[in-house]
């Protein structure tokens, strides 16, 4: 028993140390190979867990460089060894990626089948790993990535603040964020790094815009600085914002290194621009209302719907600003001349073209009452008729010249299209 204590620490420590690297920044290129897996594989069985059954995923943080400054597990589906976990953790912040000039997340699935058996004799299978994830992942188990969170010796706030970025600490993220902005205004990850931790977090959205906006002007031409900011004009229920940024972050020279991290807010965008299409439709609706209503009020009688230049739409332009007043006019001369006067039916006359001239009897008594194809009615003793005629002139606007003292009086006193 004394000596099964003594070999499981030894054993720990050789799974710790895995292949021996030294946590240095790497200078030369190596993306965490299969030999890693296998190396970790060889240390996890030493300490008695050699049938490892199932898979598991992890994220490297790669940054602009192509260094991986941190790693954790994304979920497990099986494996459940925080040995084999550790070691191969360790090798993951010892990788080097070529540099894209920008940073992202690059998967990574290792599946394990544990020991087998072939025409009765023992096989072991091991571990193999595969580069990238499936694309319908399964979500991240928050718990898990926080608990096997590595960084290298030699990871700075921005690659820290990155780290709990997207293992889901966002108070650490913005804590990071805000120490690597303090040393250095220009950083253009932490800028961006604290516009999407603020904006994901509920926190300043003022502060989440600026710090994306400065990103964006260190590095206007990365997809990553205009993701930023569609995090922060999301936070600001800005769809209009967010649904420009995202056009252009899909524009630029970038964007397959971060296509994952795209797609991960392209569900909030469409629902931004779902909400910007409804309201563009339901403005084009009221506007349209508004426009109807407007219309209706300049045009109450229909004139407009009528046949354009017949007489029953040139009677009907004029009647909506006379006909009243004409009805006013005719009572007025009663005090005058002692006796009741009415208005009779509207006629047209010498129409040609765009010209006519336009009649309506005002006479005493039943005379103006008479119907069409009758003569009318003698007037009373002594009255005088009052017809009011207007020449008109039908053109983009309708142009009356009163032809008669009768119908200038109307004109200056009843015309109901100047109230």
């Amino acid at each position: 028993m004394k000596t099964q204590r003594f070999l499981v620490p030894a054993a720990v420590a050789l799974a710790l140390s895995c292949a021996g690297l030294k946590e240095t920044r790497p200078t030369a290129e190596r993306k965490f190979p299969q030999t890693d897996v296998a190396q970790c594989y060889r240390a996890a069985s030493s300490v008695g867990t050699p049938n490892l059954q199932g898979s598991f995923e992890i994220d490297q943080y790669v940054d602009d460089k192509g260094d991986a400054p941190a790693a954790w597990v994304h979920h497990d589906t099986g494996v459940n060894s925080s040995t084999f976990f550790q070691c191969t953790l360790a090798m993951a912040v010892a990788s080097k990626y070529p540099s894209l000039n920008v940073d992202f997340v690059e998967p990574s699935t290792i599946t394990c089948v544990g020991v087998g058996v072939s025409e009765g004799k023992e096989r072991t299978s091991g571990c193999t790993k595969a580069e990238g994830a499936a694309e319908k992942r399964p979500p991240q188990d928050d718990k898990l990535a926080r608990s096997t969170l590595k960084f290298a010796d030699w990871a700075g706030p921005t690659d820290k603040g990155w780290a709990y970025y997207y293992i889901g600490d966002l108070p650490q993220a913005v804590s990071q964020f805000e120490t690597a902005t303090k040393a250095d205004p220009k950083d253009e990850r932490a800028l961006r790094g604290l516009a999407q931790a603020l904006a994901d977090s509920g926190g300043d959205a003022n502060r989440a815009r600026e710090a994306a906006k400065k990103a964006i002007e260190l590095k206007p031409e990365s997809e990553a600085t205009h993701e930023a900011m569609i995090h922060a004009c999301l936070a600001a229920k800005d769809d209009k914002c967010a649904f420009d940024e995202f056009d252009l972050a899909k524009s630029k020279p970038d964007l397959d290194a971060r296509r994952r991290e795209l797609a991960s807010i392209q569900d909030k965008v469409k629902e931004a621009a779902e909400r910007l299409q409804s309201g563009a439709e339901q403005e084009e609706k009221q506007k349209s209302a508004q426009e109807a209503a407007a219309a209706a009020k300049a045009d109450p009688a229909g004139c407009n719907k009528m046949d354009s230049g017949s007489d029953a739409q040139l009677l009907c332009l004029i009647k909506r600003c006379f006909e009243k007043g004409a009805r006013e006019y005719a009572k007025e001369l009663k005090p005058l001349t002692g006796q009741d006067y009415s208005t009779g039916e509207w006629k047209v006359a010498k129409h040609s073209g765009s010209k006519a001239q336009v009649t309506v009897p005002i006479r005493a008594g039943t005379a103006a009452k008479t119907t069409r194809g009758k003569k009318g009615a003698p007037a009373e003793e002594g009255a005088q008729p009052h017809d009011a005629t207007w020449d008109v002139t039908v053109g983009e606007t309708l142009n009356l010249q009163a032809t008669n003292q009768d119908a200038a009086n109307i004109a200056r006193s009843h015309d109901s299209c100047k109230k």
